[in-house]
């Protein structure tokens, strides 16, 4: 069954691309006389029958995203992490992260102007952002002001460069702004079965207690005063999940585990620490959850 399954999904895969090289390839044959027009039925039949398929392919494509997306909805899920989901049926999960980025920028816009604090209703747990705060509006600033003087300078004969580069200025103070909106938005979160680490559009992982083997509150500075998340290159394994600030949770997991990024999928990462606003209610909930997993400082030291 599962071979019969990666034998259709190739062929989903590669139906369109074939059917535009036979199409091409017809054209080229007919206009440098290679197929006389008597035999030009025969040369259109194949691409006929491909696109035919295509067709079908696509119709049965789209019936299981919708049904796949209604699924996860009804479970409970984020419209776009749903629909992200849902789009994984028919290309590889890193080009749906890359298809549903951009729709995630306007809806976080849409959600900020209609004053939501969470996306989907649920309280979670905040990074702390204060430096990186100030980082963004120094940049947003020097964006505005770089558009302001270059609409000043230029002449007035180059209005097409002008309005093309006041466009894509725009665009990234969207991105940058929307960016930091989201991190008020998507935070990190615990239930029942897991936590799903997230801190706005940059890093989206669930991850099962199971998978977890300790839990511990640490005070260590940012891993090379680094404004971003991502793997210490010192400390291979260790994967900082914060903007800049203090470190004040750590996550040992039971072994090596595939952490999801904003496109790329970051392997290896065997220990997680986070910049996180309300340790003390992280800590809290967990001990209320999963209390065998928590680390007193009295546990380290017995250790």
């Amino acid at each position: 069954m599962c071979r019969k399954a990666v034998q259709l999904n190739r062929l989903r895969r590669y139906t369109l691309p074939i059917l535009m090289i036979v199409v091409v390839g017809g054209i080229i044959a007919h206009n440098t006389g290679a197929v006389s027009k008597d035999n030009l039925w025969y040369g259109l039949l194949l691409p006929a029958v491909l696109e035919l398929l295509f067709i079908v392919i696509c119709l049965i494509n789209i019936s299981k995203i919708v049904r796949r997306y209604r699924r996860l909805k009804s479970e409970g899920w984020e419209v776009l992490d749903a629909w992200q989901n849902a789009l994984e049926i028919i290309v590889s999960p890193r080009i749906a992260r890359m298809l549903i980025l951009e729709p995630r920028l306007y809806h976080t816009l849409y959600l900020s102007i209609k004053g939501k604090a969470v996306a989907n209703g649920e309280p979670g747990f905040g990074t702390c952002r204060d430096s990186y705060a100030f980082f963004v509006k120094v940049f947003i600033f020097l964006c505005l002001l770089e558009i302001i003087v270059v609409t000043i300078l230029l002449p007035h004969r180059w209005m097409v460069w002008k309005m093309l580069h006041l466009l894509l200025g725009l665009w990234a103070i969207m991105f940058l702004w929307a960016d930091y909106r989201a991190m008020d938005i998507y935070n990190h979160s615990l239930s029942l079965t897991g936590m799903n680490l997230r801190l706005g559009l940059r890093c989206n992982w669930q991850i099962c207690w199971d998978d977890i083997a300790r839990v511990q509150r640490i005070s260590l500075t940012a891993p090379n005063g680094t404004m971003s998340p991502g793997m210490v290159k010192s400390h291979p394994g260790l994967f900082y999940l914060g903007l800049g600030s203090i470190c004040n949770v750590e996550l040992i997991l039971k072994g090596p585990r595939c952490f999801q990024g904003m496109i790329n999928e970051i392997p290896g990462v065997a220990r997680i620490m986070l910049s996180l606003e309300k340790p003390d209610d992280f800590t809290d909930q967990i001990l209320s959850i999963k209390p065998e997993l928590y680390a007193t400082e009295k546990d380290k030291s017995d250790k």
